[in-house]
């Protein structure tokens, strides 16, 4: 799962946040939530400083995970500590976003659009072995990888020195899987 943004309003007197909209991509599908409170009363009865957040309730080895978006890959590469491929796409497909979360565990995404429609290439990295052993067997480059369809979004991944590799693509029938293929090639050529 990678988060893309999330965008709190707060009440300007209490600083409650009375609507929240997050976006996210998990397996390779987009989702976007609102969530809005309406007719919210605050109870005047609560001391200030009820809720604060004391900072010595905080453990010292407490982790915090990042979420950042990059112009480009460059940018992402240099800021992730994972291998960031140069992939080959496909002429008609841009960068649209290159996103990084910093641990828990560390994820750089790249996603590709199409203009003029909804395909959509997408790349993830991620720092460890996940499973990418059920599926078609496809051969990526000198690595055995796994083609899987889930819903519209078709999807290959792979796994090498402790690193996982998924390239997918949306709407699963919008081109052949040689174009998926190819693009998954050019991700283990330049890793």
């Amino acid at each position: 799962m990678s988060l893309r943004s999330q965008t709190l309003w707060l009440d300007t007197e209490s600083l409650f946040p009375i609507k929240r909209q997050t976006e996210f991509v998990a397996y390779g599908d987009d989702y976007e939530y609102i969530v809005t409170y309406r007719n919210v009363t605050f109870n005047p009865t609560f001391e200030p400083g009820t809720f604060q957040l004391e900072p010595q309730e905080i453990q010292d080895d407490a982790q915090q995970i990042q979420f950042n978006n990059y112009e480009s890959r460059a940018a992402l590469a240099d800021a992730a500590s994972l291998p960031v491929p140069d992939p080959n796409m496909p002429a008609e497909f841009e960068l649209e976003v290159a996103s990084h979360r910093t641990s828990d565990p560390e994820v750089a995404t790249l996603r590709y659009e199409a203009t003029g429609n909804d395909t959509q290439y997408r790349i993830w990295i991620l720092n460890g072995t996940q499973n990418t052993t059920t599926g078609v067997p496809v051969q990526v480059g000198e690595f055995e990888a796994r083609q899987t369809r889930t819903n519209r979004t078709v999807r290959i991944s792979w796994s090498v020195d402790g690193t996982t590799y998924y390239v997918s693509r949306y709407p699963a029938d919008t081109a052949n899987n040689s174009t998926l293929r190819r693009v998954a090639r050019s991700v283990a050529r330049t890793t």
